[in-house]
């Protein structure tokens, strides 16, 4: 098309004449701001609205068969995707202001694009591989359907692209970068990555020209395991060590409660309360001193075998195994009381204890 920027100055004169202190900043963005475009390539923008008036410049239409979409981002989702909590960096990034309100308008916008570019640019590892883990984890939703669907080739194949979307965030936040163009071409920004799941390319291939549904699921669910095994692999690079002296300050004494009540619910009878509160002693323990050990946070992103290997070595005692006989989950509870304190002690942790009130009163007061 030419003269296609004629379109963005056309939509900049209404903008001055009708909607001058409804829009806060009007932009645009994507292959024509970044020197890329090619043939039918749109002019890509957005506009900030100041009012719920300025929200009327909304429009969708069509010159000489190509597509054109006016549409609004409020400061809120600016704020999120500079959050990284959405994957669109570059279209605050390599945007280009046409039109802004104000100077404080224009100051305000300039900020946050300089605050996401210096993201990106500044070792934030641990931030992106958390925000990595966030997208990653919505591969399992996909796979989930496409294991439980119809096997249809056409569901299984749009429930493989969802995953290789999110893997493509992911793997672009693990090398700390974003990517310039959409999703089709961001798979040829990826391959020149440095840090990729194993077999990358070959699986996407794989999924991409699949025929057979069962394969391509199979195909998927090894991407997914292998993007999770590039993860955890940098999640380990990031360790940070903490003494138990310090970083165990307060813990013993506030699980002592959750020991009490896995107790009681043994002697009552209570299955319920036994299993989840032992299941969750059990979890977070692993992972306090898991940190302790390797200096990494494990959660809920990772699977419990990743992090119980210095809980089987130092405390030892599956309580899982026995909820359902109580009389002998009790009996664990107690052991693995002791042998925490044990470990608390040989560390030289503090623990903060009194035989009865008049000896905590004492000490309350003088402390």
């Amino acid at each position: 098309m030419k003269n296609i920027y004629r379109i963005a100055e056309i939509i900049k004169e209404k903008i001055e004449k009708k909607y001058p202190n409804d829009v806060a900043i009007f932009a645009y963005y994507g292959s024509y701001a970044m020197g890329l475009n090619e043939e039918k390539s749109d002019l890509d923008f957005f506009f900030i609205p100041k009012t719920e008036r300025g929200k009327e410049l909304s429009l969708q239409f069509i010159i000489e068969d190509i597509g054109f979409d006016l549409f609004p981002i409020t400061w809120e989702r600016i704020a999120r995707i500079v959050s990284l909590d959405q994957p669109l960096a570059a279209v605050i990034t390599k945007s280009k202001v046409l039109y802004s309100a104000t100077d404080k308008d224009l100051n305000k916008y300039l900020g946050l694009k300089e605050k996401l570019s210096q993201l990106y640019s500044t070792n934030e590892s641990e931030l992106m591989i958390k925000k990595g883990f966030d997208y990653f984890n919505e591969t399992y939703v996909n796979l989930f359907n496409m294991k439980n669907g119809t096997k249809e080739l056409s569901n299984v194949k749009i429930e493989s692209s969802k995953i290789i979307s999110n893997v493509l965030i992911t793997i672009a936040l693990i090398n700390q970068t974003y990517y310039k163009r959409g999703l089709g071409k961001a798979v040829y920004e990826a391959l020149k990555f440095k840090k990729l799941p194993q077999d990358f390319k070959e699986l996407m291939d794989k999924i991409l020209h699949g025929k057979n549904p069962l394969q391509i699921i199979e195909d998927s669910e090894i991407l997914i395991k292998n993007t999770r095994v590039l993860l955890n692999e940098q999640s380990k690079k990031l360790s940070d060590k903490e003494p138990y002296e310090t970083f165990f300050v307060g813990y013993y004494e506030e699980l002592k409660s959750s020991l009490n009540k896995v107790i009681r619910a043994c002697k009552e009878g209570d299955y319920y309360t036994a299993f989840l509160k032992s299941a969750f002693i059990q979890d977070e323990l692993c992972s306090f001193i898991a940190k302790a050990e390797e200096g990494i946070w494990y959660n809920d992103y990772n699977d419990y075998s990743e992090y119980k290997e210095f809980y089987d070595e130092l405390i030892g005692i599956d309580l899982i195994s026995s909820v359902n006989d109580l009389d002998r989950l009790k009996g664990l509870i107690v052991k693995l009381d002791k042998k925490l304190r044990q470990l608390l002690t040989k560390e030289n942790v503090s623990i903060v204890e009194f035989k009865n009130i008049n000896e905590f009163e004492k000490f309350y007061k003088e402390e």
